[in-house]
């Protein structure tokens, strides 16, 4: 990467979460309550039977819970949920990877997760009896993130991103370029509305662009 890439990305992450922290809890409730249901309404996922959906980091993102509940008490659904699993590294190693399980009923997903890893991502507790989702299934992809622009040059006018540096989503994105990518965020972390961060959002041939963005004053 780019070292210059590297700065402006460390110094928008730090201003996105100091700006995140000065959200209410009620605002970040309001806002998380709009995008839901505009996800919900979009026709990629009304269509879509097999969806990755992320579990949110507390605060930080818009919280995923409240859909995922109500997804999985439809006795008549139609629609598959997967959820992420980091597998850590061993001592020795210094890479790690992102893979998906699917949920398969709302005792599962209440009974047999916890944060208990070393970045308080909600995910299974034990994942040994569980087969891994097979990532061309999935017709849908919800991506989180620290910041998102629009790509003004894209024709498409794709959604750039960058999330906390790990690059989990975008190493697993590049294995599914095909998949429809769906964004989702608060509005101040939407860049073209953030009046309080003069700054493009910095990128390289690394990240992955997504299809659409969602946040509440904010879709495409």
């Amino acid at each position: 990467m780019n070292s210059n890439v590297f700065l402006l990305k460390s110094n928008l992450r730090k201003l996105i979460k100091s700006t995140l922290k000065q959200i209410s809890v009620e605002e970040k409730q309001h806002q998380t309550d709009a995008v839901l249901k505009y996800l919900e309404n979009c026709d990629h996922f009304k269509n879509s039977k097999n969806v990755a959906l992320y579990l949110a980091m507390k605060h930080e993102e818009i919280d995923t819970n409240q859909l995922i509940e109500k997804i999985l008490k439809d006795g008549n659904r139609d629609k598959k949920i997967y959820v992420p699993h980091i597998e850590f590294a061993g001592k020795n190693s210094q890479s790690s990877d992102m893979v998906f399980y699917e949920v398969k009923n709302l005792n599962q997903y209440k009974s047999e997760m916890n944060i208990d890893n070393k970045y308080k991502i909600r995910q299974f507790n034990d994942v040994s009896k569980l087969v891994k989702a097979d990532e061309a299934i999935f017709d849908l992809v919800i991506v989180p993130g620290l910041a998102f622009s629009i790509e003004n040059n894209d024709s498409n006018k794709r959604i750039t991103r960058i999330g906390r540096g790990k690059g989990y989503y975008d190493n697993f994105l590049k294995k599914i370029p095909n998949c429809h990518t769906i964004g989702i965020g608060f509005n101040q972390q939407f860049l073209p509305l953030n009046q309080d961060i003069n700054m493009d959002l910095p990128y390289d041939e690394k990240d992955v662009k997504l299809n659409q963005f969602i946040c509440e004053k904010f879709q495409n």
